[in-house]
């Protein structure tokens, strides 16, 4: 029998747990009320997957992502909405993933 060399998770939302309507939520604070629809528009999602994944600076998404919002929100408002991107980790799943990672 051949053993497995390698797995491939995915992140958002089978790893790690992310709330897709407090990323929403925290969008609309910043005045992009429009954030729902917007989801789906081939920038905001390149954006997005882009971020998420390592693809561009952090600089980059916050410049693209300020140009979203209403006159005066700042970078560091931005960075809390991102924050919401990253989700939550739980216990258990790392816990599982250090067993695999032992096999």
């Amino acid at each position: 029998m051949r053993q497995i060399e390698t797995l491939v998770f995915d992140y958002g939302g089978v790893i790690v747990n992310i709330d897709d309507a407090s990323v929403v939520k925290a969008m609309g604070s910043l005045g992009v009320t429009a954030f729902k629809r917007l989801i789906h528009v081939r920038k905001i999602n390149r954006l997005m997957h882009q971020y998420i994944n390592g693809l561009v600076a952090e600089a980059e998404t916050l410049q693209e992502m300020l140009s979203l919002c209403r006159k005066g929100t700042t970078t560091e408002d931005i960075e809390k909405v991102l924050e919401e991107l990253c989700g939550n980790l739980p216990v258990e799943r790392l816990e599982a993933l250090v067993k695999l990672r032992k096999r």
